[in-house]
């Protein structure tokens, strides 16, 4: 079981834990926390309260690789300093045969593009970086990834506004299917080992890709 990002505090005990031992797992194998902002890890404490973790990264992880089955992991920074707080960002690339995604944290446009010098070639999925904001998604970015679907990570009505009309309209000239939580709720991604993958949001069909 791998883990990446707590949410904000009441998400670590009210859903993360339900979801984990739902799934029949009784540890956390790797913990990623991308950064430290409240909204990816305030949900820390009150999840390692309830389940053992093995081994966790915090903001601004070195380079690591692993394998869990047929399943690859690699941990990488974009290499932000402290005044780049959302650049420091521990991203997350996650390759199961020809299919990979990238989860990227809150990167901006400068951290984007130092992950292009560490993640070479396409992603078939991947979390909109900064939860959609103007701040993230460069289109030269969007150039270099081209993923098939890119899945937001918002709330309703957030006060931020998140993701920008301007962003999702940028994914969509270029083919992309956006799946936003706010519109679709929890997104099940469900990757066979061929690299085949079906993906859903709780509140639509499934759709085979």
């Amino acid at each position: 079981m791998v883990v990446y990002d707590t949410g904000v505090e009441r998400i670590g005990e009210q859903v993360l834990y339900p979801t984990i031992v739902r799934m029949g797992h009784g540890m956390i194998d790797m913990l990623v926390v991308s950064h430290n902002d409240d909204d990816h890890a305030a949900g820390l404490a009150t999840l390692v309260r309830r389940i053992p973790v093995a081994t966790s990264f915090r903001s601004g992880c070195a380079e690591q690789h692993w394998r869990i089955a047929y399943v690859e992991f690699r941990l990488l920074s974009a290499g932000g300093h402290v005044r780049e707080h959302n650049d420091s960002s521990c991203a997350m690339v996650v390759s199961v045969g020809s299919f990979r995604s990238l989860i990227p944290g809150d990167v901006e446009k400068h951290g984007e593009e130092r992950l292009w010098q560490r993640v070479l070639g396409n992603v078939r999925m991947m979390v909109a970086p900064h939860h959609g904001s103007r701040t993230s998604s460069a289109p030269g970015s969007l150039n270099h990834f081209m993923p098939e679907v890119v899945v937001v990570s918002a709330g309703f009505a957030n006060r931020f506004g998140h993701p920008h009309p301007e962003i999702v309209a940028r994914y969509r000239q270029r083919g992309m299917v956006v799946y936003n939580n706010a519109e679709h709720g929890a997104v099940d991604v469900i990757v066979h080992r061929t690299g085949r993958y079906t993906i859903s949001g709780v509140r639509d069909e499934r759709d085979y890709l």
